[in-house]
């Protein structure tokens, strides 16, 4: 009987001291957490505070500087300025009162303005550009095939200009460039003629019965430099940047520089065309058809 008691004493001290043990846990794991949301909790509101005080007015600062900077680069921009001035001062009320949404929703509105002011300073810069090229292409193109390739490219370039497409503006300035270098250069048309290589070819296109002729001739300008042009494949549709090109003549002009050719070895008359400058026509002094290949 005794023994029975004390081991429900031992069992009844064990368990309270088990209660107890977790009671303490509990409120240690408890407090721990609570200690932790109260650490967050800080963290959060010094983050606030630094956003507020520190982060914003500096960026308010900078957009402020940088919008000034834009407006005053573009004449009759006072309106931007004086609304610059409004939003500044709300967005210095705003900060001053904790009232972080609205200093942004200023701060938003003056980074607008100097992105739209930034935007129309690049245009202004990219029409004058395109202004100064189109009026040297205006220049050198003398007859109506200069000036009608002229027209169509300076619409294109001012077209990317006005729209603010930098990429396709400079690509625009880079064709416009080399058309204005291929009408002012002058330029001549030989047949080649150097070793391993025909002064003309034949081939047949899809179903023809009858082979087509062409002479292959270079283009260089006056001190007989090869000289790039775009030219139209018309097997193909595409224009290729070359120097060579074959352009097809009638059988029997195909046939006389063969002759020449094999009479002594070498082409006597060998230029066959010219373009002059301020021109893209060109004069060929044999008859031909007018179309060219690029690949033979």
């Amino acid at each position: 009987m005794d023994r029975s008691y004390d081991e429900f004493v031992l069992y009844a001290v064990a368990a309270a001291v088990f209660l107890a043990v977790v009671t303490i846990g509990s409120f240690i794991v408890i407090g721990h957490y609570d200690r932790q949301r109260m650490a967050e909790k800080l963290e959060k509101i010094r983050q606030e505070e630094i956003q507020h005080f520190v982060t914003l007015p500096h960026r308010l600062e900078e957009a402020a500087r940088e919008a000034r900077h834009a407006a005053h680069s573009i004449s009759g921009s006072e309106r931007h300025l004086k609304a610059i001035d409004r939003l500044e001062r709300d967005a210095r009320a705003a900060i001053a009162s904790h009232n972080s949404v609205w200093a942004l929703s200023s701060i938003d509105s003056i980074e607008k303005i100097k992105t739209e002011l930034q935007d129309h300073a690049r245009g202004l810069l990219m029409l004058a550009e395109a202004n100064e090229l189109i009026w040297q292409g205006q220049n050198a193109a003398k007859d109506a095939s200069a000036i009608e390739a002229i027209n169509v490219a300076a619409a294109e370039l001012t077209s990317s200009a006005n729209a603010l497409a930098a990429k396709r503006f400079d690509a625009a300035k880079v064709r416009f460039r080399k058309l204005i270098k291929e009408i002012e250069t002058p330029l001549v048309f030989m047949v080649v003629d150097r070793p391993g290589m025909m002064p003309g070819v034949w081939q047949f296109r899809k179903d023809d019965t009858h082979p087509l002729y062409y002479l292959v001739v270079e283009t260089l300008d006056l001190d007989l430099r090869p000289f790039n042009l775009p030219v139209k494949n018309v097997e193909t549709g595409d224009i290729d940047e070359v120097s060579m090109f074959a352009v097809q003549v009638p059988k029997d002009v195909f046939d006389r520089f063969e002759s020449d050719r094999v009479d002594d070895g070498i082409i006597d008359q060998r230029q066959i065309g010219q373009k002059p400058a301020g021109s893209l026509a060109i004069t060929w002094s044999i008859t031909t058809h007018g179309e060219t290949i690029t690949d033979w």
